[in-house]
């Protein structure tokens, strides 16, 4: 990559990050729009983790997204055995031991659910930390605290909106970064490990 493709590009990922953070808070009101946003805020992060010579941005992001997803996933499948056990112990009037395995398996997918999204949300602030360090917009950092913050506090739903917080937050910090931003970073890697030395 040319160093004086870096603005540009740079103002494509801040674009589509933006794009994402505004389209996950509308998702309050159009759902879908959040899964939208949210992709789209990934793809940002992946853009400005290999313009800024920073793996660890998208590599902390995207395990925010797996443990998300994996954590979902399980609490279908116990939320799904559950209902089948309570529905069996009403057919068949067994209702103690039955209905039990339910509850017990209800509240499994709730508790595995609740530590993978709080697992999530570590590694999207490390992510969040991260971008902030490169690019020196302190308003990512914010973000990612408070997104952990809210993933903490879900539990006793305030959490949703501080969630929201953050998201508002994050949209606040792509559109305070400049594309001249990623320029240092991006010089430095590019600038071999001689050149520095000859520059000194």
């Amino acid at each position: 990559m040319e160093l004086t493709s870096i603005p540009q590009d740079i103002g494509t990922a801040r674009m589509l990050g933006i794009a994402g953070s505004a389209l996950v808070l509308l998702g309050i009101l159009i759902p879908f729009l959040s899964l939208i946003g949210f992709v789209l805020v990934l793809v940002s992060l992946y853009m400005l983790s290999k313009q800024m010579g920073e793996e660890s941005i998208f590599r902390n992001a995207a395990i925010s997204v797996v443990l998300s997803i994996a954590g979902f996933i399980v609490f279908a499948f116990l939320t799904g055995a559950s209902f089948f056990a309570i529905s069996g112990a009403l057919g068949s009037g067994e209702l103690t031991a039955l209905t039990a395995a339910g509850i017990g398996s209800l509240l499994a997918g709730f508790v595995i659910l609740y530590i993978a999204m709080v697992a999530s949300a570590v590694f999207f602030r490390r992510a969040l930390e991260a971008l902030a360090g490169r690019t020196g917009v302190d308003m990512f950092r914010h973000a990612g605290l408070a997104y952990l913050v809210g993933s903490i506090t879900l539990i006793v739903l305030v959490g949703i909106l501080i969630i929201l917080i953050a998201w508002a937050l994050l949209l606040v910090g792509f559109i305070q970064l400049r594309p001249e931003q990623g320029m240092g970073a991006q010089a430095a890697i590019q600038e071999g490990p001689g050149e520095s030395i000859g520059q000194t």
